[in-house]
């Protein structure tokens, strides 16, 4: 991760817009199975700030089928700090 954060972040944000780099994380993203992706969100949603955490939800709020989107936002219910989750959900209109 941190190769990944010090050298090919820097790099992607020169060569690529912002929209670029959000449309291949959506393609990627879309590209992994249902379970790899629910033990990828496991760990990564805790560690998310509001407003990391505020994206990831209101992508899924607009682009996820609606039983995906409630095993998202019931994962971060379980797994969230629960002061941080009430601001996201209130953020995103949850």
């Amino acid at each position: 991760m941190e190769k990944f954060e010090t050298e090919l972040v820097p790099w992607m944000r020169e060569h690529f817009s912002d929209a670029e780099i959000v449309a291949m994380q959506r393609i990627t993203r879309g590209k992994l199975p249902p379970d790899r992706m629910f033990a990828i969100l496991r760990w990564m949603l805790p560690s998310l700030n509001v407003r990391e955490l505020s994206s990831v939800i209101s992508d899924a709020k607009a682009s996820a089928p609606p039983q995906a989107f409630k095993a998202v936002t019931d994962l971060c219910e379980a797994r969230v700090d629960p002061a941080r989750w009430g601001e996201v959900k209130r953020i995103v209109g949850q």
